[in-house]
């Protein structure tokens, strides 16, 4: 079904663009996650960044002309990217399922007022199998060996409260959308198929062109997610700033305020803030960081690799000299594997095990 920057909910109404974008994000975010879909997601993703591009630009019009139409930004933890980094896999897979249900439900109704044929051959057209099963975790670029690296596969959702209360969380969506995208191309890339089977005992021609043909279009995906990865992670750095200005600015209120009372309510909220902040922003270092690591190595990139493992390793030491739980125990043996080799370990997954 083809996407529109306006669609309607279910009463008929046109979403905001700020809530679309979160709505498309989630939605992307179930097409990367169970049916695998990463063109529909990629798609849906494009589409969500370019309606946060457009809010904002709408936004700074209105403040630049003293309207008062512009919603300020909202400093929810909600709201914020360490709340979703940090979300458990149980919370991440209800609202997965919800979103799904609203979809579905969604999707029914169109249906029901639009039986486009032209609508039906582009649900075809793009490739649509919800049963197909992709391995994403490794992929090998180079000649079919067994050396398979581990890739981190869960996107980012938009908390619940966030869409529910139609939040505006600024530059939070953006880099959750963009991590995203990358994510999806990323995954795109992995399932593309390197090696074509063939009865004969030799390759045909026209199978060594696919086999080409595919090598080419991974590695043109592959650098397009690694420019993805590493905008989202600049983005992160701008988000850092934000957050310590906002950080700045609450103390200031708080202390023009000379309210005692709740000295030892706010002491506790900050350091929950913190440690939240902490293990977020060290889990999204590692997930970038392997992530980028991987496209090195399936890129042939030794040297960026390389540095891509060491900090990776670095990050993952002051995790462990920290006591701090960042990552589910699967992910973590994936990233113990991917690092063994600078390590000084030739078998993968000894190190996770020992851990």
């Amino acid at each position: 079904m083809p996407i529109s920057l306006k669609q309607k909910n279910m009463e008929g109404e046109y979403y905001p663009p700020q809530l679309l974008s979160q709505k498309l994000n989630n939605r992307a975010a179930y097409c990367i996650t169970i049916t695998k879909n990463y063109e529909e997601a990629i798609k849906l993703l494009t589409k969500a960044l370019k309606l946060t591009e457009t809010n904002e630009e709408h936004k700074n019009d209105d403040y630049a002309t003293g309207g008062n139409n512009a919603k300020p930004r909202c400093n929810c933890k909600d709201c914020s990217l360490e709340s979703c980094l940090i979300m458990e896999q149980d919370e991440f897979m209800s609202l997965l399922r919800m979103d799904q249900t609203t979809q579905t439900t969604q999707t029914q109704q169109d249906q029901q007022q639009q039986h486009s044929q032209h609508s039906h051959d582009e649900h075809h057209q793009d490739g649509y199998n919800p049963s197909k099963k992709i391995k994403k975790e490794t992929f090998d670029l180079d000649d079919g060996n067994d050396d398979e690296g581990f890739v981190y596969g869960r996107p980012l959702l938009v908390n619940k409260v966030c869409i529910d209360e139609m939040h505006n969380m600024g530059i939070t969506l953006s880099l959750i959308i963009l991590f995203n995208l990358a994510l999806a191309h990323h995954l795109k890339a992995i399932s593309i198929p390197f090696t074509v089977h063939s009865s004969k005992s030799k390759i045909s021609s026209s199978s060594s062109t696919t086999v080409t043909q595919n090598a080419k279009s991974k590695l043109q995906v592959l650098q397009q997610a690694l420019q993805l990865y590493e905008l989202a992670y600049q983005l992160r750095v701008d988000y850092i700033q934000q957050s310590q200005q906002d950080e700045l600015l609450s103390i200031s209120n708080h202390d023009n305020d000379n309210d005692n009372d709740n000295d030892m309510d706010i002491s506790n909220s900050a350091d929950e803030v913190y440690n939240q902040s902490m293990i977020g922003s060290l889990r999204f270092t590692m997930i970038v960081s392997n992530n980028l690591g991987e496209i090195h190595r399936a890129a042939g990139n030794t040297e960026k690799h390389t540095m891509c493992l060491q900090h990776l390793l670095s990050a993952m030491m002051y995790m462990v000299d920290s006591d701090l739980l960042v990552l589910e125990s699967s992910s973590m043996n994936g990233f113990y594997s991917n690092v063994a080799p600078i390590m000084g370990l030739k078998k993968k997954g000894v190190f996770a095990q020992a851990a």
